[in-house]
């Protein structure tokens, strides 16, 4: 990743997370790369909690992204790892 940790992990603010994990929080698109803008300058892989959500990893920063996507097993969605049934029950 071009992302090092080399500090404690930096608290996302909450308004920051539900803004850009809520469909709610794409409203506004100023506010929405506005916390996109914060996220990468200080928190640019940062695990978040959004009330109703299990916890999520927020990756703003391009060559982390497609670092995450090379690794495929660990980021796609979960519809996609489960198998489908080919036959009805």
């Amino acid at each position: 990743m071009s992302t090092e940790i080399t500090a404690a992990p930096v608290a996302v603010p909450d308004d920051i997370a539900r803004r850009v994990v809520l469909a709610t929080g794409h409203r506004d698109e100023a506010q929405l790369f506005e916390a996109y803008r914060w996220l990468r300058e200080n928190a640019p892989l940062a695990q978040v909690e959004v009330e109703g959500y299990d916890p999520l990893w927020l990756v703003s920063k391009h060559a982390d992204i497609m670092d995450v996507e090379r690794r495929a097993p660990c980021s796609r969605p979960a519809a996609e790892r489960t198998p489908r049934r080919t036959t009805r029950p």
